[in-house]
């Protein structure tokens, strides 16, 4: 192939790009790339948020939800909150995981600025580490403390739950639970708010929610059988709303369109709440939380792209019955 054939070649493809389309996705953005760069003085990661906004499909709205706002983060923060994301009213606070460095993080955010507040990279025990546990999935705010499904990765030999303080993001204590609950681990887990229960379901067709008291040291209560649409699979996260809990699902079977479900906790009757559409059929749908805040929206959602960025979710959604 000569010089001409390669720069024809070029040429073609330079001319199947829609630079319109790119921009329309990067303006938006603008603003929030000056902030970046003044926060940090990186034009490389300027450079990563700029190419994450600029190649990721756009999100958008479906007939049952309505997409207000996204943030979007790359390189650190997006390992603080890859996996796990719930709120106080006033604070973000995420979790992290790289598995195959064996890192993982708590972070907190302002939830009106997005600032970074504080962090923790080295949240989990010696003792927890040395057995293997390496992943902090779903997590859950209740009374001044971070709740937290841990497990180890590749084995699922020691699920557990993992509580941290809320104010300075430092460990507390764990509580094992039993392996034979949580087969494939225990990716996500919520706590009500009115009842101070604790719930938590098996990652893969699971038609069973499991259910723990917080203050009678994390007992088992009971197993909760599911009704309606029955089994729940691929649950990332979940948290209370309205007395209801709602969960993130990153179900495969529908390209870029992720469902929630909610459920009746008392009754265990499970319904589709809203579907969403994340943009991209290899988008991973994480934890979730829920707030009202100024905009109208409730319920917030991560979503993991597969390159190196993070998004915040934020929708409202007609959840009336």
């Amino acid at each position: 192939m000569d010089f001409n054939e390669v720069l024809g070649k070029i040429k073609d493809l330079f001319g199947k790009i829609d630079f319109g389309d790119i921009w329309g996705k990067v303006k938006p953005y603008i603003s929030k790339i000056g902030d970046f760069l003044k926060k940090t003085p990186s034009f490389f990661a300027a450079f990563i948020l700029l190419l994450t906004v600029a190649v990721d499909p756009a999100a958008g709205s479906t007939d049952s939800s309505h997409l207000i706002h996204e943030e979007a983060s790359v390189l650190l923060d997006a390992y603080y909150m890859g996996q796990g994301i719930t709120n106080d009213g006033t604070y973000y606070y995420t979790s992290g995981s790289l598995t195959a460095l064996k890192m993982t993080a708590i972070a907190k955010y302002d939830m009106k600025t997005m600032k970074l507040v504080s962090k923790n990279t080295k949240p989990l025990p010696k003792d927890l580490q040395k057995r293997g546990n390496d992943h902090i999935g779903g997590i859950s705010f209740y009374n001044g403390k971070i709740y937290a499904a841990v497990e180890d990765s590749k084995a699922y030999k020691h699920p557990c739950i993992a509580v941290f303080d809320a104010a300075t993001l430092k460990y507390i204590a764990h509580y094992d639970v039993n392996p034979s609950r949580f087969p494939d681990g225990i990716p996500w887990l919520a706590v009500n708010p009115e009842t101070g229960m604790l719930y938590a379901s098996a990652w893969s067709d699971t038609s069973v929610l499991q259910q723990f008291q917080i203050s009678a040291v994390m007992a088992h209560v009971k197993e909760i059988d599911l009704c309606g649409t029955g089994v729940l699979d691929r649950i990332q996260g979940g948290e209370f709303y309205g007395g209801k809990l709602y969960l993130s699902a990153d179900n495969k079977d529908s390209g870029k369109i992720k469902n929630v479900y909610s459920v009746d906790v008392g009754t265990g009757c499970v319904k589709l709440a809203f579907t969403r559409d994340v943009g991209k059929s290899d988008s991973e749908a994480e934890d979730m939380t829920a707030f009202l805040t100024s905009d109208g929206a409730v319920f917030h959602v991560l979503d993991y792209n597969k390159l190196l960025g993070v998004y915040i979710r934020s929708y409202s959604a007609d959840i009336s019955d």
